[in-house]
């Protein structure tokens, strides 16, 4: 798995979350400094840097690309930064270059958040290969899984055994030129049968990866054939999207009404979409632990009270289709996209009236996912 994203070394333990805190501990963070993390995101990247008593620095994200917001960086920087964590989210990858010059300039850790982005390339070079380490994940929801499971991915030796004796309760490897122990002494491997598990679906991973990108293709021309649907296309220069999530985005006059309502009404057609991820920041789970969270926003730099990009896309934009449906035939991305037009038609049509009275009484898909 390290070779096929262009890394000399690779250790596999038992979970995501742990990828995440055994990366940034391993890439250097220590108590009481910052991390750089965008809050469009799962909860366990962000609350793996309290986890290593370090304080997240939550940025918003970018209008245009739906990612991160790079224009962010330099505001959200402060002495106490130790690193930027970026997250190729959905599949679509964060563009590397300005945060590793970022980085050099400050002499901070970049780690790579690549949960979503098993096999994704950025002209030509896999993600995961541009950071100090990358971080990924074989949860159950994930391209490649086994049900469960993590990976910390690095071409710096120094990281790589850092990682592995983190994993193995500072156990020292026979090729460690010198002693390495962590306060927190943690069992966090994998175990031999979900490593065979992965191992099996390793070999597919380029086979499915090309079939997705062809249905996605054709899922795109379909949503921009559709008024007020639209879809998010691959980044500038991402030769390799992965694909976790292909995401449908909803013009004003339907997230104007409702997006739980077309939601529900697509789901009810039979299409396994999804409302996606609530803002780490306003995300119930996190409540407890945002006290020395720092938010930052174009609006108002560092010290925001709100992160209004990413609360108005996730919360009325954003709707996800999983990476399996992009595994089906070119009949099937017909289907999905007339199921589309359908519930798009009727909430702007015959069902007006009826969409926006639900609309009033329906609880929040998206919010909702928070316990998914």
């Amino acid at each position: 798995f390290a070779a096929r994203h262009d890394m000399k070394y690779g250790i596999c333990m038992n979970t995501g979350t742990e990828a995440n805190r055994i990366s940034m501990r391993s890439a250097g963070l220590k108590p009481g400094q910052e991390v750089i993390i965008p809050s469009y995101n799962w909860i366990s990247p962000i609350t793996s840097v309290t986890t290593c008593g370090g304080d997240p620095v939550v940025i918003d994200i970018d209008p245009d690309t739906h990612l991160m917001d790079l224009t962010l960086l330099e505001a959200a920087l402060s002495d106490k930064t130790a690193g930027v964590v970026s997250m190729h989210y959905t599949g679509r990858i964060v563009p590397p270059e300005p945060i590793l010059e970022f980085c050099k300039k400050h002499n901070l850790f970049y780690v790579e958040d690549c949960a979503q982005a098993h096999g994704g390339r950025w002209k030509g070079k896999a993600v995961g290969s541009f950071g100090d380490a990358a971080a990924f994940s074989f949860q159950a929801s994930k391209i490649l899984t086994a049900g469960e499971g993590g990976f910390v991915g690095s071409n710096n030796p120094e990281i790589a055994n850092r990682a592995h004796a983190m994993v193995d309760n500072n156990r020292q490897k026979p090729w460690f030129t010198e002693e390495i122990r962590f306060p927190e002494v943690t069992n966090s491997r994998m175990s031999e049968f979900l490593a065979a598990l992965l191992s099996s679906q390793l070999t597919r991973l380029d086979e499915e990866q090309v079939i997705r990108q062809k249905n996605a293709r054709l899922l795109h021309d379909f949503m921009s054939e559709i008024p007020d649907i639209g879809s998010l296309e691959p980044v500038q220069d991402e030769t390799t999207p992965a694909y976790w999530k292909f995401v449908i985005t909803l013009g004003e006059p339907l997230a104007g009404i409702s997006k739980d309502v077309f939601l529900r009404a697509l789901m009810a057609e039979g299409i396994p979409a999804e409302p996606g991820h609530v803002p780490v920041h306003i995300h119930p789970r996190t409540t407890l632990s945002r006290d020395n969270w720092i938010l930052v926003s174009r609006q108002e730099g560092r010290g925001a009270k709100s992160l209004p990009v990413v609360e108005h896309l996730a919360t009325r934009v954003h709707v996800w289709l999983p990476h399996g449906i992009l595994l089906g035939s070119e009949k099937d991305m017909e289907d999905i996209a007339t199921d589309v037009r359908k519930v798009r038609d009727g909430m702007l049509g015959v069902n007006n009236k009826e969409s926006t009275e639900l609309a009033k009484t329906t609880r929040q898909v998206w919010y909702e996912s928070a316990e998914v």
